[in-house]
């Protein structure tokens, strides 16, 4: 079955262009897409309960190492084990492929998914 409503909010969702990061990458616009993508800098990261997410280094670097962002509460992380609880696996393909985005709450549906997987762990 193919989710046409957010997981979150139940907000209908579009789809969009984006970059492999879960966090910004439906953020862009076509040519920021572009230059995000001609960087090459995306990881892909293991989570404690088996779930993977991909981030650029910015997005890692804000939302994971310096917590700046929301993530690491949203995934059930405190700052203290996010060096564990998000571990580098191995660097993602830099490429433009298209996901499902909430303009509610402004994610990516592949991030709103590992997010209700933590929440079941």
């Amino acid at each position: 079955m193919k989710q046409n409503q957010c997981p979150k909010c139940y907000s209908e969702l579009e789809v969009r262009e984006t970059s492999p990061c879960y966090v910004c990458g439906c953020w862009l616009g076509a040519e920021d897409l572009q230059k995000a993508i001609a960087k090459d800098n995306f990881a892909v990261y293991g989570l404690e309960n088996g779930a993977e997410v991909t981030l650029c280094k910015t997005c890692h670097l804000e939302e994971v190492i310096s917590n700046l962002g929301g993530l690491l509460d949203e995934l059930g992380i405190r700052k203290e084990e996010a060096e564990a609880g998000v571990r580098f696996l191995d660097h993602a393909e830099a490429c433009i492929t298209k996901d499902k985005y909430c303009t509610e709450c402004a994610q990516r549906l592949s991030l709103l998914k590992v997010v209700a997987s933590a929440a079941k762990s």
